[in-house]
């Protein structure tokens, strides 16, 4: 066993000089062992006092003065009430085969967590015992790109019901979730997805909630067809389909912002999507529908999304551009479609690592 330990030390009462130190992880990525134990004048605490000692993500500590932190990566049904005054947690939140009757409420005083969160085969029906989390702080070093969010196999969560989920690294990177096999009624409301559209998704198993959340004072519309669409909606609910005879009626999009959906168009005479100013977000949950299909456009040279900030697609082909004009590009430089700043997506699989066994 390798690592850093500081133990058995009666005098010391100041570890301030780690805040000069990194720990960097092994070949694997694997951080190494840190643990600060049997100190008898040692206040531990002192060291993450304003988030300063984040950077040691899995430490471990007993046997000192004042001890801080608690273990979220041992948690069982039987020691749950052990928890109820934890506010901080060392090696993330591991919940795996609580399938018993628990009561979740005793983590509800959990403030931070160290660490990946990773839920599986539970009896939980939402994750509303997580809503007083703060801060969700990942370890990734060498900038490796692992799943940090895990929802997996809890087959009675029907809700997410998370509103604060904010997951930073120490190293700048992308946050790579997962939902999956969870019950085939689950659903996200708008305000839910718009909070994790930050993340990248291994896979997103999941529908929108007929219950919105809060807009914000936002309009939201429900999509029928193009024509009768009001003027003012800034949030499309439903697939945005424009055909041939529709194009009279795309000064209607210039104010949207969200389209929770697919967006198709086909078989028109336009020459552009000046129309789509504002148009950030394009999350669509259906696999069996494209995110966006430009076909048979015989006029359409530019097609170009400004705004866009995010995209979310289920489709093994989330993007189909062919048939519009000879200078039009295809389906294979679907990127030029966005700004540079790269849309995010589902990817698959393979390209990252799997989920936690």
């Amino acid at each position: 066993m390798y690592g850093f330990y500081i133990r058995n030390n009666s005098l010391l009462t100041d570890i301030s000089t780690l805040y000069k130190f990194y720990l960097w992880g092994d070949e694997n990525y694997k951080e190494c062992d840190f643990r600060v134990e049997n100190n008898a004048k040692l206040d531990v605490q002192k060291l993450y006092e304003d988030n300063v000692g984040l950077h040691y993500l899995e430490m471990r500590s007993s046997g000192n003065l004042r001890d801080f932190g608690c273990r979220g990566d041992e948690i069982t049904s039987s020691n749950l009430p052990f928890y109820q005054n934890c506010t901080f947690f060392f090696g993330g939140l591991k919940l795996h085969n609580l399938t018993d009757q628990f009561d979740i409420s005793y983590l509800s005083n959990v403030r931070t967590i160290i660490g990946s969160i990773d839920i599986q085969n539970t009896s939980l029906k939402d994750l509303s015992f997580m809503k007083n989390i703060e801060l969700v702080q990942i370890n990734n070093v060498g900038l490796e790109e692992r799943v940090a969010f895990n929802i997996q196999n809890n087959a009675r969560m029907t809700r997410f019901a998370l509103f604060n989920l904010d997951i930073a690294h120490v190293w700048p990177g992308s946050t790579i979730a997962n939902i999956e096999n969870l019950h085939p009624d689950f659903c996200f409301t708008i305000e839910e997805i718009l909070k994790i559209s930050y993340l990248k998704f291994v896979n997103l198993h999941a529908k929108f909630c007929e219950e919105t959340g809060n807009l914000a004072g936002s309009i939201l519309c429900r999509f029928d067809k193009l024509s009768n669409l009001d003027d003012n909606c800034n949030k499309i609910l439903g697939d945005v389909l424009i055909e041939g005879g529709d194009e009279e009626y795309v000064s209607k999009l210039g104010d949207v912002w969200n389209i929770f959906g697919s967006v198709t168009i086909r078989n028109t005479k336009l020459k552009n999507f000046d129309f789509f100013h504002y148009l950030s977000y394009i999350i669509s949950l259906d696999e069996d529908q494209p995110l966006i299909e430009i076909s048979g456009n015989g006029e359409l040279e530019k097609a170009y999304f400004p705004a866009i900030v995010t995209t979310v697609s289920r489709s093994p082909t989330p993007i189909i551009i062919e048939n519009n004009h000879p200078k039009m590009f295809n389906s294979s430089k679907f990127y030029l479609l966005f700004p540079q700043v790269p849309a995010k997506s589902i990817y698959p699989t393979t390209e990252y690592k799997t989920p936690p066994k």
